[in-house]
């Protein structure tokens, strides 16, 4: 652990540059029904911070498309709710006439999040309720292979050797996408020592990839565990991040949480 203590006042500066994250994770997708079951509906989240912006894929009971919106706010951990909207403006062939738009309050709209890739979503249109359990659609394969630069902040709880404790540090980060959607993260010290390494098969939904049992090995460190891996993506910026926890034993549970941009 000396090594890495050596670490941490280095990597500040690194951390304050690295993408703000937060307080909730980033919900901004496409989203679908489980498995495309009903492809063809589905929502966009647009998110800010305590915020979520939603455009709905739904159709009439004439079967023809209808637009509707909805704006809702955070009112508690992955959970958001407020009114759903219909719109109506100028034809878009034509001109835009301001004096034609407009929206009407329709409805509300509730979602909660089971997960970062999977949630419920209850809607009402015109007093017509809609309940439905939702997950990330991928569109293509996502390229994270890679080499990155950036900082992690590491925590774990009471039960830990020495007690509780948060941790910053810097590295390097080379990620490799290997057959069979294995995934393969190694911990870099700036003095070209490979800490850590994380490996195991990932599942894409979405923007977000999750190793859900991913080996990680620390030799330095006396770390064999699994980590499960539940947030790692690419930055609009090309670099990556992500999230994961670990047990080390003894009921000591670490969580990481790093920020990298790509050095290529």
């Amino acid at each position: 652990m000396l090594r890495r203590l050596a670490l941490a006042m280095s990597c500040l500066a690194l951390l304050w540059a690295a993408p703000a994250r937060a307080a909730d994770p980033d919900y901004s997708d496409i989203w679908w029904g489980p498995g495309g079951a009903e492809s063809g509906w589905g929502v966009n989240f647009a998110q800010s911070p305590g915020f979520l912006f939603a455009t709905f894929f739904i159709y009439g009971a004439d079967g023809k498309p209808t637009w509707v919106t909805a704006e809702m706010f955070q009112i508690g951990s992955g959970r958001y709710s407020g009114g759903v909207y219909q719109c109506v403006g100028s034809w878009f062939g034509g001109p835009w006439v301001p004096g034609n738009a407009g929206c009407t309050l329709a409805g509300t709209a509730q979602f909660t999040a089971e997960s970062l890739v999977r949630g419920s979503l209850v809607y009402t249109v015109n007093a017509v309720q809609v309940t439905k359990t939702i997950e990330r659609q991928a569109l293509t394969p996502i390229e994270v292979a890679g080499t990155y630069l950036g900082g992690v902040m590491i925590k774990g709880t009471s039960q830990c050797n020495g007690g509780s404790y948060t941790d910053l540090y810097n590295y390097q980060y080379i990620v490799k996408q290997l057959p069979q959607s294995v995934i393969r993260i190694e911990h870099v010290t700036t003095e070209a020592v490979t800490d850590c390494v994380m490996e195991g098969t990932a599942v894409q939904s979405g923007k977000v990839f999750q190793i859900p049992s991913a080996t990680y090995v620390c030799e330095s460190y006396g770390i064999n565990t699994t980590a499960n891996v539940t947030d790692l993506r690419r930055t609009s910026n090309g670099g990556l991040q992500a999230t994961w926890t670990a047990d080390l034993g003894s009921g000591c549970t670490e969580t990481g949480n790093f920020a990298a941009i790509s050095q290529q």
